[in-house]
């Protein structure tokens, strides 16, 4: 199969058959070893681009046809989609090399009888491509008889009902950096393990396997790295010296006020960053258990792998239902882990469907879950133990409303701004939350709050 084949299998499956993106991509292109490294480089670049900017693409797409997407054949819509999204976004590929692919591609799949269609529409979208001088102009003459939302929305590929919450929540020079944010290349950063050796023989090791590397933005126990072929190639990673976390997720990390023979509970573990960190710190410190679970065996068995890789003897993984109380574990941990169950609408960039696969509706009912786990939470939290609660998403509902809840649960936040880098220090952090926004912070959007249990945790 070339890498245009496989870019469509893999956005027919997102698209048509409702699979999540991360997973796609990895399965799929495991499965096609025949790719050279070059073609699964450019496969997976158009499959998460032509994601990234759907909406962007349907709404040309739907002038140059006259048509709604939503009426065209499946395998045409997405075809139309990934071509166009070549011709806009990845100019170094020749307008008629992306024509007569998809020409091609066409055939190959059994609807010749389209192929007049396919290459009119991406012929004369080059050409209205050229005469405007090139995409951004492009895109803004389309933009020019659009409301300011309906703007935003085209300009950034974001859901309307996301712009217009966002616009209600934040200023508009606010919504103006975030989303243009969500369209930047994410890069890949590692955390170093502290019981597996030194900084610098992590920095070494590295370096000896041809990874460039440049220091974290704000963590200064991670790196940002550029590999090829992925972290199992890397010694230490195989070594357990480091493990790939995004910085927000490494930041979470470096908030909790732990100490050495601390007991954590991590209440909804996977894939376990925060877990593994969490007791990686404890082995360093000299003791210290953590207890990962999970709702799934599936989820359970990932941490343990990690868990493994890293040598923590001191990690112990179970399946469990967060929603259940467990009388055998409350008010016996020092530190409880809450990375609940989110909508993920803060790492779009990396998970692209989302904006797509998610409504208010949803953002709602996940606000009630995070509620109904973390009544649970707050009984296995010793008096004077701590709470962290965080999540990878930016809405108010799932963020700062139930740190509210929390604090009528009995708990009381915690300054966390010694814990953190001057760069993020304000009277957010002083009160015990940490609020990324892309676009302000260079991270993904993440909100993390801790919060100790002083009072009567009865109390409604």
């Amino acid at each position: 199969m070339t890498a245009r084949e496989v870019t469509l299998e893999m956005l027919m499956q997102v698209n048509e058959e409702e699979k999540l993106s991360h997973q796609v991509s990895y399965r799929t292109l495991s499965q096609h070893p025949e790719l050279s490294e070059a073609d699964r480089a450019l496969a997976a670049r158009m499959f998460h681009g032509t994601l990234e900017r759907q909406l962007t693409l349907d709404w040309i797409l739907e002038r140059q046809t006259g048509r709604p997407m939503q009426k065209q054949k499946a395998r045409i819509r997405n075809l139309l989609r990934m071509s166009a999204y070549q011709i806009l976004f990845l100019r170094q590929v020749p307008d008629s090399a992306v024509c007569n692919e998809a020409v091609k591609l066409v055939k190959k799949k059994g609807l010749s009888g389209l192929s007049g269609l396919v290459n009119g529409v991406l012929r004369s979208l080059a050409r209205n491509v050229e005469a405007s001088g090139g995409t951004e102009a492009y895109l803004q003459t389309v933009a020019e008889d659009l409301t300011e939302t309906e703007r935003l929305c085209f300009l950034y590929s974001m859901p309307v009902w996301l712009v217009t919450y966002w616009r209600k929540l934040y200023p508009a020079k606010v919504v103006e950096r975030m989303l243009p944010a969500f369209l930047e290349e994410s890069p890949t950063t590692v955390r170093w393990n502290r019981s597996k050796g030194s900084f610098e023989e992590l920095k070494e090791s590295l370096r000896l396997d041809g990874a460039e590397l440049a220091p974290a933005v704000y963590a200064d126990n991670a790196l940002r790295v550029s590999l090829r072929g992925g972290a199992l190639h890397l010694r230490a990673y195989r070594e357990g010296r480091c493990s790939v976390q995004d910085e927000s997720s490494v930041l979470a990390g470096k908030i909790l006020p732990l100490q050495k023979d601390m007991f954590v509970l991590d209440l909804c573990a996977a894939p376990g960053g925060k877990a593994l960190h969490a007791a990686d710190t404890l082995a360093a410190l000299g003791g210290g258990s953590v207890l990962a679970r999970d709702v799934s065996e599936t989820k359970a068995a990932r941490i343990r792998e990690q868990g493994k890789r890293l040598g923590l003897s001191n990690l112990r993984c179970q399946v469990w239902d967060a929603r259940r109380p467990d009388p055998v574990l409350a008010e016996a941990a020092d530190v409880v882990i809450a990375d609940l169950p989110c909508s993920g609408l803060g790492v779009i960039g990396r998970k692209p469907d989302i904006k797509w696969k998610t409504e208010f509706d949803d953002v709602l009912e996940l606000a009630k879950l995070q509620r109904e786990i973390l009544s649970v939470a707050v009984s296995y939290v010793k008096p004077g133990g701590y709470l962290c609660y965080s999540t990878c998403t930016v809405t108010k509902e799932e963020n700062e409303d139930n740190v509210a809840y929390l604090e009528r649960l009995g708990m009381e936040p915690v300054s966390v701004s010694d814990r953190l880098p001057k760069e993020l220090v304000s009277a957010e952090t002083d009160r015990g939350i940490l609020a990324l926004l892309p676009g302000l912070r260079e991270t993904d959007g993440f909100f993390a709050a801790l919060l100790r249990k002083t009072g009567d945790s009865s109390k409604d």
